[in-house]
């Protein structure tokens, strides 16, 4: 039994509140391995992150060296390369061959028209640097400006010598063109290189070849003002003393519009043609007046003569 005094303690007691708003601190099995597995992960990604920043910073290092040191070997070439020109132009071997041991590049322009070591020394006829450069490798296929090799360079300026060692050593073809259609033989011709047209006769160049413009050598040794032996050369293997150009013009055509008395007379004694062959204008080579061909008075009567022998 309770009696009335603990009765009313009892009632006056507060009651006993209950927080149920707490945190449970305990984590399941589960939650713990996710907790790993996303921190081990995290610490992978830092961990590529760095290895990729660290990749690219020795990259950098990497290509920074490999400028610096192609830097200074382009200055080491650029300045052998110009000491190995300037040894070319010379005609210097041995400064030549120090500044390719160096590095020089063997296949630089030398000069505005696009001529490397090997076609200058072809075209100033230095021998032993040709032969020297075609052994170090220098490109036998560059041209220069025109299409310009060295085997016409080297007929063009009468360097004999060179143009037998190209064409006998099989350099180059001996009917090699430039890119106006002109063969070696037309050039020596145009410079009246008589010995140098009768090494490429003798060795298989045409003597009818064309030009791009129809152009043979017997009319370059027209324009060119060649000596009559060269005439009677190209004639005595085969040249046709009658072949046209482009404009219908044959050699006794240039001839007498160029004011070639000694040219005219030869091809007329040889028998050019004087009245069939027509030019672009219609007319045949009789037809000339002084007037259209520019030949001066004192020799008009000269060039009238010479028509009047093969008309008897």
């Amino acid at each position: 039994m309770i009696n009335a005094s603990t009765r009313k303690h009892i009632e006056n007691k507060k009651p006993v509140e209950i927080h149920t708003d707490y945190k449970c601190t305990i984590k399941s099995p589960f939650a713990l391995r996710r907790e790993k597995e996303l921190e081990a992960k995290a610490q992978l990604v830092a961990e590529q992150k760095a290895a990729e920043h660290k990749k690219a910073v020795l990259e950098e290092e990497r290509k920074k060296a490999v400028w610096e040191e192609f830097a200074a070997t382009t200055k080491k070439q650029n300045d052998s390369t110009l000491l190995f020109l300037d040894a070319v132009k010379r005609n210097h071997l041995p400064a030549m061959c120090s500044a390719l041991d160096n590095g020089a590049r063997i296949n630089d322009r030398i000069n505005g028209a696009g001529a490397t070591a090997l076609i200058y020394a072809a075209y100033m006829g230095y021998i032993d640097i040709v032969k020297l450069l075609l052994e170090k490798g220098a490109d036998r296929t560059l041209k220069a400006k025109q299409d310009w090799g060295p085997l016409i360079c080297a007929a063009d300026n009468g360097h004999l010598e060179l143009v037998k060692f190209f064409v006998e050593r099989g350099v180059y073809k001996v009917d090699e063109k430039d890119e106006c259609g002109q063969t070696p033989l037309m050039m020596a011709c145009n410079k009246n290189h008589l010995e140098i047209i009768r090494f490429l006769v003798d060795h298989g160049s045409n003597v009818n070849e064309k030009s791009n413009v129809s152009k043979t050598p017997l009319m370059t040794a027209v324009m060119g003002d060649a000596s009559i032996p060269v005439f009677e050369l190209l004639l005595s293997k085969g040249a046709n003393i009658d072949a046209q150009n482009i404009d219908g013009q044959t050699a006794l055509m240039l001839a007498i519009n160029h004011f070639r008395v000694a040219h005219v007379r030869f091809l007329l004694s040889k028998g050019a043609d004087l009245y069939k062959l027509r030019d672009r204008q219609n007319k045949t080579a009789s037809d000339l007046t002084p007037q259209e061909s520019r030949i001066k008075d004192s020799l008009v009567n000269d060039i009238r003569e010479l028509m009047l022998e093969r008309m008897r």
